[in-house]
């Protein structure tokens, strides 16, 4: 079945994933695996990386294609630019593993997303699809 729209709120310690209608959804929650509890990051922190940012870990990434590859248009919401956020390395993750997913991305956009409120973020999206947002060529954006 294909969700015409679909918002992924991510970050490093978890990622939500919200289908078709926005009032009233129930987020589909993913956490990194973290066998010791301490969801600190969502990067290995073991091996040596010689003072290099240890690579992200692919299974996570696979674990939010699966949910969001029936979306007719996905936008995603994340922290912060370049390597250092989960909503960068999901899109580029996406693109080079799951080019017909990646088709559909519509934005990536930066958000606050500890600040805001679950409905806040749903008004975020909701205003994201009925604006300027709709047919964004999957360009990070910023909005406050």
């Amino acid at each position: 079945m294909t969700h015409p729209h679909m918002l992924v709120v991510i970050d490093h310690h978890e990622t939500r994933v919200y289908t078709t209608e926005f009032t009233g959804a129930q987020p589909t929650a993913l956490r990194p695996y973290d066998p010791r509890g301490e969801l600190h990051h969502l990067h290995h922190t073991s091996g040596h990386f010689q003072g290099q940012r240890a690579p992200e870990d692919p299974q996570y990434y696979a674990g939010i294609a699966a949910l969001v590859r029936d979306a007719g248009a996905l936008v995603i919401f994340g922290n912060g630019k370049g390597t250092s956020s989960a909503m960068v390395h999901l899109v580029r993750y996406l693109t080079k593993h799951h080019v017909e997913t990646a088709d559909h991305i519509v934005g990536a956009v930066v958000v606050d997303v500890e600040a805001l409120t679950e409905n806040q973020l749903l008004a975020e999206a909701r205003d994201f699809y009925a604006g300027e947002g709709t047919g964004d060529d999957g360009d990070t954006k910023e909005r406050s």
